[in-house]
């Protein structure tokens, strides 16, 4: 028996552009397609694999989230989060609403596909408690979320995490009475089915480097302890994708070496689908690049940008025009910041800000550092003659002479 002519042909309907509008100027159809060509009024989402009743805009609230009993996308990230809403934001209208013989303006977004969306219940009374919620309630949750932070030594930052937004989303959707896993069901069950769902990832990255071709990224450091560790990454339309981080502390790198890694990692993935190596614009690696390109014809090396940058900055910095001023602002940082009354001292000229140290890790510092400097030089000047710095002793050691000549001389 013969397969339908869609599973030979590896038909994905998410991808056929009959199952879309194609004059739309409409973001969301980006992230959706009609399942049925008989019944418009269903988009599904390719961020989660999900489906919505209402048309383009029930899609948008789903990638915003926050609207009703319109659930959150699992898949979708920060940035789709933003654009949505802000879409949605812009295009709402003013539209007639009549109230015992009276016309009132009132705002409404793109009309619904039918009159059936347009009534809206909220599963979990979600949207219909955020009306009726005061102000002190809303700061008595922050307040418990903020001490949560506190006493687990979270970083604050986890606080725009993508995971963070949709996991108090959740939340929220579910209602009272929600009690959080437990450390059991955390180390165990639920860290297995997150296993399991980042499999079912792969298999979806995987379908598009298939389909699509895909970009095969390396990038190598090395860790506090003094190992070398190179990571594998692969690019594709459907995003970046961590392949394997190994340690290659015992291993001379070489090019050959490199090469034998990278043409390894290849046809893990396929020789069929790589299309592009990107490294470090090492010589090893370049020289690596080469000897791939000649293994394997059909893949083209290219260097990582911004290695590029990063190589052409410290060549900049190198020239005598700026190889002075870099180490002359070197010399002020490493005081200051060796010193913790005289940097409580400029932290408080600056009102708060931190000069930008440089790090031979990261590209550019040199030259933020400068800018950082400049920015900030009324204050240094202020510092130097200030009480905090003419009663300091360090202030008359030759380092801080030095410093306080470099500083009132800019």
């Amino acid at each position: 028996m013969s397969s339908p002519p869609s599973i030979v042909s590896g038909y994905d309907p998410k991808n056929d552009p009959a199952r879309k509008p194609q004059r739309s100027k409409d973001p969301a159809w980006r992230f959706g397609y009609w399942p049925n060509l008989q019944n418009k009024d269903e988009v599904a989402c390719t961020l989660c694999g999900g489906s919505v009743r209402g048309g383009i805009k029930r899609l948008k609230q789903h990638l915003a989230g926050g609207y009703g009993d319109a659930k959150l996308c699992s898949g979708v990230s920060t940035e789709v989060r933003t654009e949505m809403a802000a879409y949605l934001d812009a295009n709402k209208r003013k539209r007639p609403l009549v109230l015992d013989d009276e016309v009132v303006e009132v705002a409404a977004n793109e009309a619904p596909a039918n009159e059936a969306a347009a009534v809206v219940q909220p599963s979990s009374g979600t949207a219909a408690k955020k009306s009726t919620k005061t102000k002190e309630e809303k700061h008595y949750v922050d307040t418990q979320w903020a001490l949560f932070f506190y006493e687990c030594g979270i970083p604050f930052n986890a606080a725009v995490a993508r995971q963070f937004q949709i996991a108090v989303e959740a939340i929220a959707q579910y209602g009272s009475g929600y009690k959080p896993p437990t450390p059991y069901q955390l180390g165990d069950p639920l860290l297995q089915e997150a296993v399991k769902s980042t499999s079912t990832m792969r298999e979806e990255h995987e379908r598009a480097w298939k389909h699509y071709g895909c970009t095969l990224m390396s990038d190598g450091w090395s860790d506090r302890r003094g190992h070398h560790l190179i990571n594998f990454l692969v690019n594709s339309p459907e995003g970046t994708y961590f392949l394997e981080s190994i340690d290659a502390s015992s291993e001379v790198h070489d090019a050959y070496m490199l090469a034998g890694l990278l043409e390894k990692k290849v046809e893990e993935i396929g020789k069929d689908k790589v299309v592009q190596v990107v490294t470090d614009n090492g010589a090893n690696f370049k020289a690596a690049g080469k000897i791939l390109m000649d293994r394997i014809p059909t893949i083209f090396w290219s260097p990582c940008a911004a290695h590029c940058l990063d190589l052409m900055l410290e060549d900049i910095g190198n020239l005598s025009e700026f190889k002075k001023p870099i180490t002359r602002a070197r010399r002020v940082t490493t005081f200051i910041y060796r010193h913790g009354r005289i940097l409580s001292a400029m932290r408080e000229k600056t009102g708060g800000a931190d000069l930008v140290r440089p790090a031979a890790t990261r590209f550019a510092t040199a030259f933020l550092t400068l800018k950082s400097l400049y920015k900030h030089k009324d204050a240094l000047k202020s510092l130097m003659v200030s009480e905090a710095w003419t009663g300091n002793k360090l202030a008359k050691t030759k380092a801080g002479l030095d410093v306080h000549d470099i500083v009132l001389s800019t």
